[in-house]
């Protein structure tokens, strides 16, 4: 435990350290204050850097929420949240048909398919997977290839007619 916290710790010589550590923590209670400023409607989609120094509560100053839930929270307001939802329940609605749809031997592949989609909408919860780009991507392909399946793509598994 002690190496662990001698190496996680920053250096006691570098004056920056801390200020780096600090800014690297989410800005959650920040983009807490921002959404219930302007609940509704939210401050614009893209706005987020613009918004964010006049809440800021430290020197160290983030373009990012460090969450995508909040920045969206905040861009997009309650209306924008509603929307996720609906999205949500779309697809918690169309996962049974599709998944009947599929062929046994390719089910596997669809549950996999879901649960690569639940890591990455964890992990954006969690992290704003925009500033790394492998992520970001690597999520995008998921969620496309997901909708793509949930709206009746019928070339991605082998489907059955019985």
């Amino acid at each position: 435990v002690m190496a662990g916290d001698r190496v996680g710790s920053p250096s006691l010589g570098d004056p920056n350290a801390w200020s780096r550590r600090a800014a690297a923590r989410p800005n959650f209670p920040n983009a807490a204050r921002m959404a219930t400023d302007i609940p509704l409607q939210g401050t614009g989609l893209g706005t987020y850097a613009v918004v964010s120094p006049y809440y800021k509560t430290s020197d160290a100053t983030s373009n990012t929420a460090g969450s995508a839930l909040f920045q969206w929270w905040v861009e997009a307001g309650y209306a924008g949240l509603v929307l996720l939802l609906l999205a949500g329940i779309w697809c918690l609605w169309r996962i049974p048909g599709a998944t009947r749809r599929v062929e046994s031997g390719d089910r596997t592949l669809a549950f996999m398919l879901m649960g690569a989609g639940v890591c990455f909408g964890g992990f954006s919860v969690m992290h704003w997977s925009v500033e790394l780009l492998a992520v970001a991507l690597a999520g995008c392909a998921v969620a496309g290839t997901i909708n793509r399946w949930l709206a009746g793509g019928t070339d991605l598994f082998v489907e059955s007619f019985a």
